[in-house]
């Protein structure tokens, strides 16, 4: 049997439906509220926010607000978006149909699944192992978008994790993870702490039977423990669940530093259950208990330590692994000259960039595919002009350190750019006057 924690962070129920197709008549959706609502007074991790959604489908039903709805899966949102706006609970879903893999218990709960179905599915999807490789100066970097049965799973980790075991600093990926298996979730914390002692990465409390499980260490890997490499997660808003777990949990430990997005704020455990006539209800029984802080990032998210767009993550992820062991390597100051030019281009806008364009004697600034160009029509070459943090431009170059390259710095007059001087390294200017 597959282990039942599996359900308790998983987001991914939606993709195994299978929706009947029985007209839906009002004593259906009458008997799918009241089976709901006693679930949510019984079973909810929280008996005041229970009871508040209890009063909200009170509320509704008595507005006549579910009337209009014929279609099973309209029905089945709409009960959701009601709840999940009372609550802001992201575990809490209503489904239309069960899964023809689903067995449940004479209490309703969904307890056991194929198993061969779903190992099936599993290693097809590597166990939620994207990506696992070396980035420029050494940089580890694993990508993995579910935290899978753990059991089976192990050897995928060890294999991801080893081959980025001699790396300077390792970014986990974590911005198209949407949760999974809270085992799995201690097993993969596991390789960034000793073997002894034991290390606590959270608890789980569960209120139908008023019990706490702890997620902890594991004294045997299958792969190297990374105990000392600099760890950086990347996470934005699709990051949910054991996922936003992992990252909140190894950062209150002091072991990781969390770069992206605010993730989705989903750390009620759930389990799901059967309503009347093929419904089904995901319901949060339980919630994640960090031992430092005591609570979670129930509805509001894990906000990283350095807040910048999830889709630029990995830039900033790389760059801080590579200041972090600068003073190691020295040589990698050019890779993280070219990072930081690239990061100072996020955002610009064409309109910015405008104003620049012209002649400056021999020498004429354009702008093409929205990149600003340097042409000297003396020598004839042509050079991609960057703009650093503090608003001087520098060539773009592969090989020479910022420090040795000139700069522009633009000046205006009446309010437009007039002319820029060049700075040299050796601390020499030059006035260059705009002709056109």
């Amino acid at each position: 049997m597959k282990n039942p924690l599996l359900l308790l962070f998983c987001l991914l129920y939606g993709s195994l439906l299978s929706a009947q197709t029985t007209p839906l008549s009002p004593k259906t959706k009458r008997e799918v509220v009241q089976n709901l609502q006693d679930m949510l007074t019984h079973l909810y991790i929280s008996p005041e926010m229970g009871e508040k959604m209890v009063d909200i489908l009170d509320k509704k039903w008595s507005q006549n607000s579910y009337s209009p709805i014929k279609e099973r899966e309209a029905f089945a949102a709409q009960l959701t978006e009601d709840l999940q706006r009372v609550s802001n609970d992201m575990h809490l879903f209503i489904y239309a149909g069960p899964s023809t893999l689903d067995v449940y218990s004479d209490e309703g709960e969904v307890t056991d699944y194929d198993d061969a179905y779903y190992l099936a599915f599993d290693k097809r999807q590597n166990f939620g192992f994207q990506r696992a490789e070396l980035l420029e100066g050494n940089i580890g970097y694993v990508r993995f978008d579910d935290f899978s049965e753990w059991e089976a799973g192990q050897k995928t980790v060890a294999a991801a994790f080893s081959f980025v075991q001699y790396a300077d600093a390792l970014i986990i990926d974590l911005r198209h993870n949407t949760g999974g298996s809270p085992e799995m979730l201690a097993y993969i914390a596991s390789y960034f702490f000793p073997k002894k002692p034991l290390t606590t990465f959270s608890s789980l409390y569960f209120r139908p039977s008023n019990a706490t499980i702890p997620l902890t260490s594991t004294k045997k890997l299958d792969g190297p423990r990374l105990e000392k490499m600099p760890l950086y997660f990347l996470v934005g808003p699709s990051t949910a669940s054991a996922a936003e777990g992992l990252a909140y949990d190894l950062r209150q430990l002091g072991r990781a530093t969390i770069i992206g997005d605010t993730t989705r704020g989903g750390a009620n455990p759930a389990k799901v259950y059967a309503l009347p006539d093929g419904f089904r209800a995901m319901i949060p029984i339980g919630k994640a208990i960090n031992p430092i802080t005591q609570t979670n990032w129930e509805g509001v998210g894990v906000i990283p330590d350095q807040v910048v767009e999830a889709s630029d993550a990995l830039l900033y992820g790389h760059l801080a692994g590579l200041q972090e062991t600068i003073s190691q390597y020295p040589e990698h100051q050019l890779l993280i000259d070219k990072l930081t030019l690239q990061i100072a281009q996020l955002g610009i806008q064409r309109d910015e960039l405008v104003p620049y364009v012209g002649k400056y004697g021999e020498r004429e600034i354009v702008l093409w595919d929205d990149k600003l160009f340097y042409q000297n029509h003396t020598s004839g070459i042509t050079t991609r002009l960057l703009r650093q943090p503090d608003g001087k431009f520098t060539f773009e170059s592969e090989q020479t350190p910022l420090s040795d390259l000139p700069r522009l710095d633009f000046f205006m007059e009446n309010g437009q750019i007039s002319g820029y001087h060049i700075l040299y390294p050796s601390g020499n200017k030059k006035e260059i006057k705009r002709s056109e």
